[in-house]
């Protein structure tokens, strides 16, 4: 059944006595939607005790217009952006504008993109700083983290991932790559993972 319509799939299983189920819904822009993608059994082995066939199917991609994000904080935008199931890249650049604020962007508002597509916040560092480099923060707990950004005179920025992040939650992503360079005072925002701790930790 596999690269077939599941309308024409599900007529050949009537005929041959067997029930086709539909598992799940994928996205792929390469397909027709409805097109079998995975089938269970497959082809040319034996058949399950229920004449049942499973399969996934393609369905229409779902594309969002991005707005305009000119002028705003990065830090909020970058929270938007993710729970659209986007990637955010961030670049940083000498500006006059305040602090943190996003000069440009790419894709530009109004045009289209999908799920897991990369767009790149242009954003505002103050000229005539000390600039700071920024440390890599990945696999450390929450509370190494925070304490390597104040020693650095950096600031935690928005969770990702949790609300509230315990002392022990370890972290796999930063939103300022390891060796960048930003300004005093600038928010990393991170993302955790829950490491259990062997002991109960007081907060």
């Amino acid at each position: 059944l596999m690269g077939k319509n599941v309308n024409e799939a599900k007529k050949i299983c009537e005929e041959a006595g067997l029930k086709l189920v539909v598992d799940d819904e994928v996205e792929d822009e390469t397909k027709k939607p409805g097109t079998i993608i995975s089938q269970s059994p497959s082809s040319g082995t034996m058949g399950s005790p229920d004449k049942t066939i499973r399969v996934i199917i393609t369905k229409d991609v779902e594309y969002i217009e991005l707005k305009n994000y000119v002028g705003q904080n990065y830090e909020i935008v970058q929270q938007r952006l993710l729970k659209l199931e986007l990637e955010v890249n961030i670049k940083f650049e000498e500006s006059r504008k305040p602090d943190g604020e996003i000069i440009k962007h790419t894709p530009e508002a109004g045009e289209q993109v999908k799920r897991g597509d990369v767009v790149t916040l242009y954003v505002s560092m103050p000229q005539e700083e000390e600039f700071i480099e920024v440390p890599n923060l990945i696999g450390k707990t929450y509370s190494e983290a925070k304490a390597i950004l104040q020693s650095e005179k950096l600031k935690v920025g928005a969770s990702i991932g949790k609300d509230n992040p315990k002392s022990y939650d370890i972290v796999i992503e930063q939103s300022i790559p390891a060796g960048s360079k930003v300004a005093e005072n600038c928010a990393i925002s991170l993302t955790f993972e829950n490491d259990e701790p062997i002991e109960d930790e007081e907060e």
